[in-house]
């Protein structure tokens, strides 16, 4: 979910379903026959067991098959970069009650429900291919598959808490293999980073007060009514 402003209405504002569900950058690398794709490709199911097994989940290798497959019809689904960024095909507003009656498969309700959303009564669909396509998907695949997926996915993005085997696994791939990043940055500048991340706004406040004298304030907001001006 984006929230932008709206195309349409450009006094307002609009959330934005956007297609989602790939660990890897673009779907190509999911979908390329090359050579250099494929073997991308291996080194991510490989990724995908050692995070399982560190995990200690059982019959890590099978399940990085069930993941990847899944994965796979998901980039099937996914609309083109160049589809992507055609505004014409993006701006697509869905009511809410459509959603269920163009996008079957998923539980609409349930899903809005849980994001706080099921009083939006208007959504911007921007890849509909990929929101329709991934829909059916909840429907027509395994819930087994599912779960392996969202088990793996919750791995991913919360591998930085985890113990340190988990974050150099995670950095194997998405850093080395992926971006060619040598090594990993020292422990400490990633917690600064994480603790500005989740602190930065509140320590903000505390700054300005600070070192952000009243005078100078009203200095900023006058020139920024200048430029307005101009």
């Amino acid at each position: 979910l984006w929230v932008a402003q709206d195309l349409d209405e450009p006094g307002g504002y609009a959330p934005v379903l956007l297609q989602g569900g790939l660990e890897m950058p673009d779907r190509d690398y999911d979908l390329s026959a090359g050579p250099r794709m494929l073997e991308i490709r291996g080194k991510y199911k490989a990724h995908i067991a050692s995070m399982l097994k560190l995990a200690g989940l059982a019959e890590p290798e099978k399940r990085a098959a069930r993941i990847l497959d899944l994965e796979t019809k998901i980039a099937k689904a996914h609309a083109s970069r160049e589809d992507t960024e055609d505004v014409k095909k993006g701006n697509n507003h869905w009511p809410k009650a459509e959603l269920a009656k163009r996008a079957p498969g998923l539980d609409w309700d349930a899903f809005l429900g849980a994001a706080q959303l099921d009083k939006q009564p208007v959504f911007v669909v921007w890849q509909p291919q990929a929101v329709t396509g991934i829909a059916a998907l909840v429907k027509s695949e395994p819930l087994e598959a599912w779960k392996d997926f969202l088990a793996f996915h919750a791995l991913e993005h919360h591998a930085a808490f985890l113990p340190k085997a988990l974050v150099e696994e995670v950095f194997a791939f998405h850093g080395k293999t992926l971006n060619g990043t040598p090594e990993e940055r020292e422990r400490w500048k990633r917690a600064v980073e994480q603790t500005d991340f989740a602190l930065g706004e509140v320590v903000g406040k505390l700054y300005v007060e600070r070192y952000f004298p009243k005078e100078e304030k009203a200095r900023a907001v006058e020139m920024v009514k200048n430029i307005v001006a101009a």
